[in-house]
């Protein structure tokens, strides 16, 4: 039974890479980074071109996410089973408001960060209910 929850916890590990940075990479496409927003209107034209040429590759790379996102859950479910999708969905899902945070905000989210949202405890708390959700699809589904 030890042997399991250890597999399940190295699952769950890798899975929490994977869409977390998978989610990141769609998720800041979407919202423009004000640094870059106020460098393009504060500057010269040369500037103000490589600002909208980033803009530009950020919508591709939305593209490009929402590709490699839908790849891999179909590649889960395809070589596994539908309780990691829903494991990796509750994962993505749990990442996205604090990305939505660390991007308006221009800071990573901390733990000692007295102006974190209140949907930060729910965000955690989703983010460790996908640990049984993984051992579950992994032995008894």
């Amino acid at each position: 039974m030890l042997i399991h929850f250890v597999i399940a916890l190295g699952a769950w590990l890798v899975l929490l890479v994977v869409s977390s940075n998978l989610v990141g990479f769609l998720v800041r496409g979407f919202f423009p980074n004000p640094a870059m927003q106020k460098l393009a209107v504060d500057s010269d034209d040369f500037i103000n071109a490589l600002a909208q040429d980033h803009q530009r590759s950020e919508r591709r790379m939305n593209f490009v996410a929402a590709a490699l996102i839908t790849a891999f859950l179909f590649a889960l479910y395809h070589f596994w089973n539908i309780g990691l999708v829903i494991a990796a969905v509750i994962i993505m899902a749990a990442r996205v408001p604090d990305l939505i945070w660390e991007i308006k905000h221009g800071s990573k989210l901390r733990l000692i960060d007295m102006r974190r949202p209140r949907f930060y405890i729910l965000s955690t708390v989703l983010s460790w209910v996908s640990l049984p959700v993984v051992w579950y699809a992994l032995y008894r589904m």
